[in-house]
């Protein structure tokens, strides 16, 4: 549809995706759909949107009981709820024609599943999002899942050997729980198992019960060649799957228009048409001006990483190492800290300039917007950290004294050279971020949990004392991170089973 924009975004690991999201957030309203792969992953950004970005936000999967994935649909069309962060159980006959955005946390398993569920945007006709985080190491996972889809004849019968243990007689109810702790067979594959084990005629999948799935089995051994001719089956089933795998890879790492890529996928001649934004590699959605960077070796950090990108790609590491190394055109004889550097990469990564390619080890290039940007010499404005003095306003510029004074302090006590307590470039971002809580310095460049554990508590006290918190409320993705977050628990969880223990979470007591 026209009204709909497609952007990928490379984000390498859980943090950057976060950060990402976060980012994307900040310039969008109305509500939306955020896709993820885990019910895990739909709680804690339930509790990212809510408490870090002030969404009205609500988790929703198969976890939860059937009265609270109604609760929270019926929220969601009553435009009482702004995002809803699911799994992929969530869509299917929500038809709500005023979303704003679909976004996707991480690769889903096909182009079909992608389009169908981005597709859920903008039915209203009017301007909408479908944006798809994108980690490398996304596909790996997916391949490892479609590797273990098959399971093996042993497998098969531990399995079966386990569901006649459970009861004397034909019937047997048991949760996946249990089942996973006595066969040491993972969800996925012992999902996959049952299904293999009913298709073999072997076992009938009766129903849910309030204790587990309730299933009535109907032989009680397997032959060779039922096996055989199963896994012959399964396999041209992986087959099918890796060939859809590729299709959504080959869409997340194209250079050319996503929306052609899509029409030519599905078979539609018709040419790529959009009323406000194609795609990310046509059209550049970000501030640009035109013009040289400033002189300032922090300035010109994100166009030393583009020339060094633009020439060949490179592994993070291997960047990093380039970049970190003093060069003779800068005009001061130190080099910025490899953690400024590592910023830089994340803010470029962010900013849509960078793309990672799917190898071992992932290495980083210049995306179709980064080589338009470098070659017309455009200076993109991107958050960078502070690394002088001049960059902080004026209560930053006082902090940064007063935590330079404790610095010096700390190194006389300890008769070492101040920059073995933290470097110049903490200061900085101390006076520019600070912190109020223990999880949130360990997030600061050159604090990290050794030094945050030793000198946190001094830290703490000057800056609450001295230090009104920055304009920008939202709590940091790093501290949000490195912090405990207690889950809800819904329904009946049985706890302990790895270990053993016998007990009953029912509500909010033990049994």
């Amino acid at each position: 549809r026209p009204n709909l924009s497609f952007e990928v975004r490379f984000t390498l690991g859980q943090r950057l995706k976060m950060r990402a999201l976060q980012r994307f957030l900040q310039g969008m309203s109305g509500s939306g759909i955020v896709y993820v792969p885990t019910r895990r992953e739909a709680d804690l950004l339930e509790d990212f949107l809510s408490s870090v970005m002030g969404r009205r936000a609500a988790a929703y999967h198969a976890g939860l009981p059937p009265e609270r994935r109604a609760e929270v649909q019926e929220a969601f069309m009553a435009n009482a709820l702004d995002v809803v962060a699911a799994t992929g159980a969530f869509g299917m006959g929500v038809d709500k024609p005023n979303l704003r955005f679909i976004v996707h946390m991480a690769l889903p398993s096909s182009l079909e599943t992608y389009y169908q569920q981005a597709g859920r945007a903008g039915r209203d006709g009017h301007f909408a999002r479908c944006l798809l985080l994108y980690d490398p190491e996304d596909r790996f996972l997916h391949e490892q899942f479609i590797a273990s889809d098959v399971p093996t004849l042993e497998e098969l019968r531990r399995l079966l050997q386990t569901l006649q243990q459970q009861a004397p007689g034909r019937r047997v109810v048991v949760s996946s729980e249990d089942l996973e702790y006595q066969t040491g067979l993972p969800e996925a594959k012992l999902r996959v198992g049952l299904h293999h084990l009913e298709t073999l005629g072997v076992l009938v999948y009766v129903g849910d019960r309030p204790e587990g799935m309730e299933l009535h089995l109907r032989a009680t051994e397997l032959t060779p060649q039922a096996v055989q001719e199963r896994e012959e089956s399964a396999r041209r089933r992986q087959e099918s799957r890796r060939r859809r795998l590729e299709a959504i890879l080959r869409y997340a790492e194209t250079e050319g228009c996503r929306r052609r890529f899509l029409l030519g996928y599905f078979s539609d001649p018709a040419e790529p048409t959009y009323d406000v934004l194609c795609c990310d590699n046509c059209t550049f959605p970000y501030e640009v001006t035109e013009g040289a960077d400033p002189g300032a070796l922090s300035h010109r950090a994100p166009v030393r990483i583009l020339h060094l990108l633009q020439r060949e790609p490179l592994s993070r590491s291997a960047l990093l190492q380039q970049v970190a190394t003093p060069q003779p055109s800068d005009q001061r004889p130190e080099s910025l800290p490899r953690s400024f550097w590592s910023e830089v990469v994340d803010q470029l990564l962010l900013a849509g300039l960078l793309r990672a390619q799917g190898t071992k080890p992932t290495r980083l290039a210049l995306s179709p917007a980064g080589r338009r940007v470098f070659q017309e010499r455009w200076s993109l404005r991107i958050p960078l950290p502070p690394t002088r003095l001049e960059d902080l306003d004026e209560a930053g510029q006082r902090l940064y004294y007063r935590l330079e004074a404790l610095r010096h302090e700390l190194a006389e006590a300890e008769k070492v050279p101040p920059h073995r307590i933290w470097p110049t470039q903490t200061t900085l971002e101390l006076a520019a971020r600070r912190p109020r809580r223990p999880e949130e310095l360990e997030a600061i460049l050159g604090l990290g949990p050794v030094r945050a554990q030793r000198y946190g508590e001094r830290i703490l006290t000057l800056l609450r004392a001295e230090a009104p918190p920055p304009e920008a409320s939202q709590e940091n993705v790093e501290a949000f991170l490195s912090g405990t977050r207690p889950v809800p628990l819904y329904g009946n969880w049985e706890e302990g089973y790895a270990l053993g223990f016998s007990g009953t979470f029912v509500g909010q007591q033990w049994e």
